[in-house]
C-alpha cells in the first residue's frame, strides 16, 4: 500500500479569519485550544497576557486506525517535523496518555521535540483520535489472511495490489520486512512471458525425485496457516547435501520467487533473530542455511530445535523485557533448514520432509546447471540470459493464492491426501505404519506440486511439458518415503511407548496403579488416560514437551489401527484388568513384540 494514498485522505481545515482565535490557522489543522504555526503547535496567547506558547516542533497526521485479531488497537501516524523528514510510527493509544511514553515511543526522529505536559497531550490525543481516517485490521505478521496477502509494503489480491486493503501491516521492527523485495512501486505487476519462462525453467534445475519435494513444499507454503489449521502441524523442510552441492545457491532462488531478497538466516543467528523472524510470517518461508550442529553452541542448538518444533503447530514464545513486561511471540512460519548434516533433534527430525542434493548435478555443464544459469543470469552456448523475474513470479502466485477460497484450498488439499494413500498402497507400503507427520509431509509436497501446476496452467503451460506429472510426483515420493527414510521415522505410537518405558523407569508410572504384566513376562496391560497423564507429567518436567500429542484421545485411534494389524503388538483392546482400585479396562501390549520393534523399550522398566 502506498501511503501517500492513505494521507491524502486528511484534508486541512478552512483556514479562519486573521483576528479569529481557533482551533486552527492558516497552517492547518490542530489540537483544540492551539493554533499550527511554524511547522509545530502553539497555545496562542489569552486576554489574561499570556504569551504565545509553543507546544511541538512538529505536527501530526493520523493515517489509519488498526485493530489486531487480539483486540489490541494501533494508531499509524505520521510525524511531520518543521525542519526534517517525515517518518511514521504505529503506536497504542496509551502511548498518548503519558509525556514519557510519548517522546520515547513516538519522538525518535532527529528533531521532534514536545515542551508541552499532560494537558497538552491529551488534546493531541483527542485531536488524532478525531480525524477522519480509513479503520483497518492490522496484523504484524506477512501472509495469506483470506482473500488477502499482506506484506510490509501493501495487500495482494486477485487483482493485484489494492488500494483499499482490509488488513495493513505493522511490524517494521522485525528483520523479515528489511529482506522484503516485493513492492507496489518496483513490481506495480507482472510480465506474462516472463513469469511462463521461470516456470518452464525451475523444474529442471534437478532431478525432479530430489527436486520436487523442495517445490512442492514452497508452493504450499503460502496455505501454511490453513494446513496447520486442518491438520495441527505443518512439516518442516530439510536440505541436506555435501559442499558443492548447491544447497545455497539453490534455496537463495526459490527465496526471491516468493517475494524475499534471498539471503537466508544463519542457522546460528541469535535468539532474538530466530524468534522474530519465525514470528514475522505465517507463509512466506523462512531458510536457516548452514545448520552445522558441531560448530553450533548448546544453547543456540536448542533454541532453534524449540522453535522450528513450535513453528510446525503455531505454538507461542513468550520473552521477558527489562522493565518487566512479557511479549509474545506466535512461532508462525514455514521453515526450511539448510546443511551438510543430519537434524540433530528427534522430534524435528521426525516433522521434516528431507531431500538430499547431490554434486553431480551441478559439476560440469549439465542440463540441470544449464537451466540454474538460464534461471539466475548467465551465459549458455554463446548467448546470454538476464536473471529472471522472482519478484514478478511473487506477485503472479499470490495473486493466483487469494483467489482461492478456503473451501477450495481444503478441497484440494484433502485430493492430495487421498492421491497419497492410493500411491502408498501401490508401493507396497503400509500407510498405518508411516507416522501421520511423514504421510502429512508427503501430502505437502503432492498439494504444492498439484498449485504448481494449476499456477503454470493460468499462463497455458501443461504440467506434463515441464515434467511435474504424476509420475515425476510419485518418484519424488517413493523417494522420500523409501530411500531417504521416511518410512523408518519412529511413529507417534512407538515414540509414546519409549517415554512410557522411561516414565515407568522413573517411577511416574505404578505397577497395578497404571498397568500389569501378565501372562507371566508376556503381556503388558495398560490404562491409556491414567499412563498418558503421568507420561505426560514427566516428558513436561524433562522439557520434551514437544514429544507428546495433546491428549490420551489422540493415542487411541492409533492404539486401534495397531490392534486391528494381523501382526501388530496390540493384542487386546478394552480389557478388564484389575487394578489396585478395582477391574478397569486395559489395552493389552505384546511385550516381546515391543520389545524386538521398538528400540526404545525395556520390559525391565515394567518388572517383565
Amino acid at each position: 500500500m502506498s501511503y501517500e494514498t492513505q494521507s491524502s485522505k486528511f484534508t486541512d481545515l478552512e483556514a479562519p479569519d486573521e483576528n479569529e482565535r481557533s482551533n486552527v490557522s492558516h497552517d492547518g489543522a490542530a489540537p483544540e485550544g492551539m493554533i499550527a504555526m511554524n511547522g509545530g503547535y502553539y497555545v496562542p496567547p489569552t486576554d489574561k497576557g499570556d504569551d504565545l506558547k509553543q507546544v511541538t516542533n512538529f505536527k501530526i497526521k493520523t493515517l489509519e486506525r488498526l485493530e489486531h485479531n487480539d483486540g489490541t488497537r494501533n494508531f499509524r501516524l505520521q510525524i511531520i517535523p518543521a525542519d526534517d523528514d517525515p517518518y511514521e510510527v504505529v503506536i497504542e493509544p496509551s502511548v498518548l496518555n503519558e509525556p514519557g511514553k510519548f517522546r520515547s515511543k513516538v519522538l525518535d526522529g532527529w528533531s521532534p521535540t514536545f515542551y508541552g505536559g499532560r494537558d497538552e497531550l491529551n488534546r493531541i490525543k483527542e485531536f488524532v483520535a478525531r480525524q477522519d481516517v480509513p479503520k483497518l485490521r492490522g496484523t504484524d505478521t506477512i501472509g495469506l489472511y483470506g482473500h488477502e496477502f499482506v506484506t510490509p509494503d501493501g495487500s495482494i489480491t486477485a487483482d493485484g495490489w489494492t488500494d483499499e486493503p482490509e488488513f495493513v501491516h505493522t511490524d517494521e521492527d522485525s528483520q523479515l520486512p528489511q529482506l522484503w523485495a516485493l513492492d507496489p512501486e518496483s513490481t506495480p505487476d507482472y510480465d506474462e512471458q516472463r513469469v511462463a519462462e521461470i516456470l518452464q525453467t525451475l523444474p529442471q534445475i534437478r532431478g525432479p525425485e530430489r527436486l520436487l519435494p523442495v517445490l512442492g513444499w514452497f508452493y504450499a507454503a503460502p496455505f501454511r496457516r490453513g494446513i496447520q489449521k486442518w491438520e495441527g502441524e505443518f512439516n518442516v523442510l530439510h536440505i541436506r547435501g555435501e559442499t558443492g552441492s548447491g544447497k545455497t545457491a539453490t534455496i537463495q532462488q526459490f527465496q526471491k520467487l516468493f517475494g524475499l531478497t534471498g539471503k537466508p538466516f544463519d542457522a546460528d543467528s541469535t535468539q532474538f533473530t530466530m524468534l522474530t523472524a519465525i514470528a514475522a510470517t505465517n507463509a512466506v518461508p523462512i531458510v536457516f542455511d548452514e545448520y552445522k550442529p558441531a560448530e553450533m553452541s548448546d544453547s543456540t542448538q536448542n533454541a532453534l530445535h524449540r522453535y522450528i518444533r513450535g513453528s510446525t503447530r503455531g505454538a507461542v514464545e513468550s520473552k521477558g523485557n527489562a522493565d518487566r513486561t512479557v511479549d509474545n511471540y506466535r512461532l508462525s512460519a514455514p521453515i526450511c533448514v539448510v546443511g551438510e548434516q543430519q537434524i540433530q533433534e528427534p522430534a524435528v527430525e521426525r516433522r521434516a520432509i528431507e531431500t538430499t542434493f547431490r554434486r553431480e548435478t551441478t559439476t560440469g555443464d549439465t542440463a540441470e546447471s544449464q537451466a540454474f544459469r538460464k534461471l539466475t543470469g548467465g551465459t549458455i552456448n554463446g548467448q546470454r540470459y538476464e536473471p529472471a523475474a522472482f519478484a514478478e513470479h511473487a506477485l503472479a502466485y499470490y495473486e493466483w493464492a487469494t483467489s482461492h477460497t478456503p473451501d477450495q484450498i481444503r478441497e484440494r488439499w484433502d485430493e492430495a491426501g487421498e492421491w497419497i494413500a492410493k500411491r502408498l498402497e501401490e508401493l507396497s507400503i503400509d500407510e498405518t505404519e508411516l507416522d501421520d507427520i511423514v504421510v502429512q509431509g508427503l501430502q505437502t509436497i503432492r498439494f504444492g506440486c498439484v498449485a504448481f501446476g494449476g499456477f503454470a496452467s493460468e499462463f497455458d503451460i501443461e504440467r506434463k511439458d515441464i515434467g511435474v506429472t504424476d509420475d515425476a510426483i510419485e518418484r519424488a515420493i517413493e523417494y522420500i518415503a523409501i530411500e531417504n527414510g521416511g518410512a523408518d521415522r519412529t511413529s507417534y505410537l512407538d515414540r509414546f511407548l519409549e517415554l512410557a518405558t522411561r516414565a515407568a523407569d522413573a517411577d511416574y508410572l505404578e505397577d497395578e496403579e497404571h498397568y500389569r504384566v501378565m501372562n507371566g513376562d508376556d503381556e503388558l496391560r495398560l490404562h491409556l488416560d491414567r499412563a498418558f497423564d503421568k507420561v505426560n507429567q514427566y516428558v513436561k518436567e524433562h522439557g520434551l514437551d514437544d514429544e507428546l500429542l495433546t491428549s490420551s484421545d489422540d493415542y487411541k485411534d492409533r492404539f486401534s489401527v495397531q490392534f486391528e494389524q494381523d501382526h501388530g503388538y496390540v493384542t487386546e483392546k478394552s480389557q478388564p484388568t484389575n487394578l489396585s482400585d478395582g477391574r478397569r479396562r486395559c489395552w493389552g501390549l505384546d511385550i516381546k513384540q515391543l520389545n524386538d520393534e521398538i528400540e526404545g523399550f525395556e520390559p525391565a522398566a515394567f518388572g517383565a
